[in-house]
């Protein structure tokens, strides 16, 4: 059975945010950010991923409807290299890669930041050409 949690953040100084993140909790006590509003800034969870990909294979995001967003940020970690792209849509299925990629080094993560120039945005990303065992990737709606 799941709960909706409020929390609430401080920021330093202990200043109080007008922050209230939901977070839904199992019973087993895990728990997952689903919407998030700071300051009347909404930010919703659009996709996250766990699972490591083989050489030389890619992620690819949902095709996300954005026309009520401004853009899309979120952090990925692999522990191989690897580029992370964005790319752009006008119906979720002909895509247009609009920047060079993002290079992620092994072991280290990135965040991203992209605006939405069109009705559809996602991004991917690319692995090296060694495999990796960990790969995490986020991304939020704002």
């Amino acid at each position: 059975m799941s709960e909706l949690h409020k929390v609430i953040i401080f920021r330093q100084g202990d200043e109080q945010l007008e922050a209230i993140p939901m977070v839904n909790v199992d019973e087993w006590g895990n728990g997952r950010l689903t919407h998030m509003s700071i300051d009347g800034f909404k930010r919703h969870e659009a996709f996250e991923d766990f699972h490591p990909l083989g050489a030389s294979k890619s992620f690819f995001s949902p095709s996300l409807d954005v026309m009520t967003y401004r853009e899309l940020t979120g952090v990925v970690f692999a522990n191989q290299a690897g580029t992370l792209y964005v790319e752009h849509s006008a119906d979720g299925y002909d895509w247009i890669r609009t920047q060079t990629g993002l290079a992620v080094s092994a072991s280290s993560g990135k965040e991203f930041s992209y605006k939405t120039s069109a009705r559809y945005i996602r991004v991917v990303f690319t692995n090296g050409v060694t495999a990796n065992t960990v790969f995490k990737i986020m991304g939020y709606l704002n």
